[in-house]
């Protein structure tokens, strides 16, 4: 099994990374990240990000998650950033490409719930698991919303295979098992479909195009949409951040099981120019209106590739106080296939 953290591979039984001590664990042929973050001495136990055990500060694993960039080929770049408040960062990246026969890209942004226990491998997993059931639909020739929904389901199974050890008291705050928001991309031959749950978002950039692709699953909008409270009265409500579908065992409704989310789903084309985004709040709060964001993107070199345009956006939001943790991951369209 690789290691997520150094990349050594250890033997398939191991437990333990044999380099620098990470846990490991095995799902369906997927090695999934660390259950918990682990101190260089082998503690686990950390109090407002100090080992209990030897006192170092923030623990490895967290720290190799803080800031990571993704850019599997120039078309396609992405980052993730712990952002000026959180300790940790909850969010995770996923991309993927190839190129033969024809170009495909995979594309998975996820959001760990702030009150969930483990948010942060709740999200690294999701990410890795959604992504590789993406790449191997088009394999297998799958109809590309099914693949979408298929890739959501492994996701959602993959973060309730987590451990959770319910509710600690000393951290009172994590009242909910692990979860996360998702939101994915599979494109191919100009079609991009486009899943979500949650409230990371997917947009569509280009001359002749600004669109928010998602619907958020937020109370926020179930409100709004219903016409039981106007936008401003819904944006003043301590529920106005709260989300009504996750990933994982999260559930919103007091014993019903942990099934599966319902993931919406959506196609569209991208035409040569276009820009594809998808993002977490930790983004899209600063900049809420698509014209925004098309104005940020605008204000980059055109030479930018899409790494740059993704740090660019990352920056604009740490320079505006990091708040949360953030996440922007975009593909060019380059050419017509």
């Amino acid at each position: 099994m690789k290691c997520p953290i150094c990349g050594v591979i250890s033997p398939p039984a191991s437990r333990f990374c044999e380099r620098d001590g990470t846990r490991l664990i095995a799902n369906s042929g997927v090695v999934m990240q660390l259950l918990r973050p682990v101190c260089a001495c082998g503690s686990t136990t950390f109090d407002d990000g100090f080992c209990t055990t030897c006192g170092r500060s923030t623990p490895r694993a967290s720290r190799a998650f803080d800031h990571v960039e993704q850019a599997p080929l120039a078309e396609l770049g992405g980052v993730t950033d712990r952002g000026q408040r959180h300790l940790w960062n909850e969010d995770a990246l996923s991309l993927a490409a190839e190129t033969l026969p024809d170009p495909v890209y995979v594309l998975v942004v996820c959001d760990g719930v702030s009150q969930a226990r483990n948010a942060q491998h709740a999200a690294q997993v999701a990410g890795e698991v959604a992504r590789a059931s993406l790449l191997e639909s088009t394999r297998t020739a799958l109809e590309p919303a099914f693949a979408m929904r298929q890739a959501v389901q492994a996701a959602h199974l993959a973060v309730c295979a987590l451990p959770d050890d319910g509710p600690d008291s000393d951290n009172p705050i994590k009242d909910q098992p692990p979860g996360c928001t998702l939101v994915a991309a599979l494109v191919r031959n100009g079609h991009a479909t486009i899943g979500w749950v949650g409230d990371s978002r997917a947009y569509r950039f280009g001359p002749d195009v600004c669109q928010l692709l998602t619907h958020d699953h937020s109370w926020f909008n179930a409100v709004v949409d219903s016409g039981e409270l106007s936008p401003g009265e819904a944006a003043a409500s301590p529920h106005a951040n709260a989300i009504l579908r996750a990933v994982g065992p999260l559930n919103f409704d007091d014993g019903a099981p942990p099934e599966a989310p319902a993931a919406e789903v959506v196609t569209c084309d991208l035409l040569p120019g276009h820009l594809l985004l998808l993002c977490t709040d930790g983004l899209w709060k600063y900049v809420p209106e698509p014209r925004d964001l098309i104005g940020l993107l605008r204000e980059a070199p055109s030479t930018a590739t899409p790494l740059e345009l993704s740090r660019a956006l990352v920056d604009y939001a740490n320079a505006r106080g990091g708040n949360d943790n953030i996440t922007a991951a975009i593909l060019r369209q380059s050419s017509a296939k």
